[in-house]
């Protein structure tokens, strides 16, 4: 899914840009180095870690803002399976899109901020 390529700055961590991974997933990882010689070292062991996801990023772009507010009511009372129906919009997973989404996202984003 992501593949840093030649990397000399990000030693300890890495962030990836926002739509690389999709959230409430398990990704698997592992890396290798390449020595002052241009030796490759092995493959490390294969390790995973778990991405989750903003409780309001309701259109997925890793921010919680108005566009986020705009998806819940774009798909306020909108059947499941309609036009405008997003599923990540039922935030208090009811069932239905509803004035109690509209405020949990209205409570989750502040200014545009991540929070």
């Amino acid at each position: 899914v992501f593949d840093s390529g030649r990397d000399t700055e990000n030693m300890e961590g890495i962030t990836t840009p926002p739509g690389i991974l999709n959230d409430s997933t398990t990704y698997y990882w592992r890396v290798r180095h390449r020595d002052n010689h241009g030796a490759w070292s092995e493959w490390s062991v294969e390790t995973t870690f778990p991405t989750m996801r903003l409780p309001a990023d309701v259109n997925r772009d890793g921010q919680m803002d108005a566009a986020d507010l705009a998806a819940v009511a774009a798909a306020f009372n909108s059947p499941a399976g309609g036009p405008n129906w997003n599923e990540d919009a039922d935030l208090n997973d009811d069932g239905i899109v509803d004035i109690f989404d509209l405020v949990l996202v209205g409570r989750n984003f502040g200014g545009g901020q991540e929070k």
